[in-house]
């Protein structure tokens, strides 16, 4: 390592490779972070799938994933952390999911430190010159703060924090470590608002430490054209399971339907999952008037394909939770298109009057009709939300603009 060059470790799930699906998130990132360091160097956790190309001026190191795969997971049971953990929440032992997940958490944790350690030494790096960066608030984290605890006291750690391993109610009231690791960071950047407000109420303690930082997106220059043909296009993209509700998209275009047999409807899809069979069966209900076509998992290059060829008036989720500010909704403002949105998470600070339509938090059926109708009543004001909707993607989350301050962000820490 050269002397004085400023140095970024970042710890992601899998990225460069695909388990993990972090590629959206991270490349916008990684374009920009190149231009404030001198050397990056990214440990992905699990190097299960394709590996993607990466920027040439970073390294991907494999040392822990390499050592996660091989270790023998029995002796992680005898972690000392994991017992001083239960210790605090003893109900853990009764929760068989929970307590697999705490003994994988801190025995990841510590290989990350021990395999750390080492390579900070036999690498010579000088620890005022480096700063790591995890991408999730995980045992990734976790590792960092005992490195920091023990070894070296000014070793710089800050981290994103997103929803599962934000939101405690998603894990059955349990993150393991989070106020320890917490203790030992010195950022965290959370999605939106909402997250950061959620923390600082859980631990008013750290409240300086917490930031948000939104997660920026490419601007693919696609301006998604409206339909002028009569007929009404209607698209969402996600997953398919409960959370996000899919389901119900089709209980309130139904609806919409059935009061407007004249009009002919298309919904597309982009997405899958563990209810495509569930949601496949329901929809054999539609309208003669209503069209329906489930697309399946599209990469990102292929959405925004998607969005190029096809005409779309309205994005739609209807999702129970959300952790941030999703991405397909970002997207979805980047081409221009009006968004209808439940009230969850960070989404009501993306969905409004002038850009779409904000439903309630568990929206019925009529009100999604609703919520169609209103946004296409009035074809000027229509117009004025699709300009507000890119004009609002380009102001907030244009990667040339959150992606650089962020990186900007991570440089003034690494200096300090």
């Amino acid at each position: 390592m050269q002397k004085n060059s400023k140095i970024l470790f970042i710890f992601t799930q899998s990225y460069p490779f695909d388990y993990a699906a972090e590629r959206t998130f991270i490349e916008p990132e990684l374009d920009y972070l190149v231009k404030y360091f001198d050397q990056i160097i990214i440990f992905p956790l699990c190097t299960k799938g394709i590996q993607y190309k990466y920027l040439s001026q970073i390294h991907i190191e494999t040392l822990i994933s390499d050592k996660i795969k091989k270790s023998n997971k029995l002796v992680w049971i005898f972690n000392i952390n994991f017992f001083k953990d239960i210790i605090k929440k003893p109900w853990v032992l009764f929760k068989k999911q929970k307590l697999k997940e705490s003994i994988a958490f801190f025995g990841a944790a510590d290989i990350i430190k021990k395999i750390l350690v080492n390579y900070i030494k036999t690498s010579r790096i000088d620890i005022i010159n480096l700063l790591c960066y995890s991408f999730w608030n995980d045992h990734s984290t976790y590792g960092l703060s005992l490195i920091k605890k023990h070894y070296f006291p000014n070793l710089k750690i800050i981290s994103r924090a997103h929803g599962f391993d934000l939101y405690e109610e998603r894990r059955d009231g349990y993150i393991p470590a989070i106020k320890e690791t917490l203790k030992w960071l010195d950022r965290l950047y959370l999605a939106c608002e909402y997250s950061k407000k959620y923390i600082e109420e859980k631990y008013p303690a750290y409240k300086e430490k917490f930031y948000v930082s939104q997660i920026g997106i490419k601007d693919h220059e696609i301006i998604t054209c409206s339909s002028n043909d009569g007929s009404i296009r209607i698209v969402s993209c996600s997953a398919i399971n409960n959370i996000k509700r899919v389901d119900l998209i089709f209980s309130g275009l139904k609806v919409f339907a059935l009061e407007n047999k004249d009009i002919n409807i298309e919904w597309h899809h982009l997405g899958d999952g563990e209810e495509r069979n569930n949601l496949e069966e329901k929809i054999k209900q539609k309208p003669n008037n209503l069209k329906i076509f489930i697309h399946g998992n599209l990469t990102n290059d292929e959405v925004f394909l998607f969005y190029q060829k096809n005409k779309l008036d309205i994005f739609i989720t209807t999702s129970s939770s959300e952790g941030g500010s999703p991405i397909s909704l970002k997207e979805a403002l980047s081409c221009g298109i009006p968004i209808i949105g439940t009230n969850v998470g960070g989404i009501s600070e993306i969905v409004n009057s002038k850009t779409g339509f904000l439903l309630s938090k568990d929206p019925a059926p009529q009100e999604i009709c609703h919520a169609i109708s209103s946004l296409l009543s009035d074809k000027e004001k229509y117009q004025t939300i699709r300009n507000n909707c890119r004009k609002l993607f380009k102001e907030q989350f244009d990667s040339s603009i959150v992606s650089k301050k962020f990186a900007q962000d991570l440089r003034e820490i690494c200096l300090n």
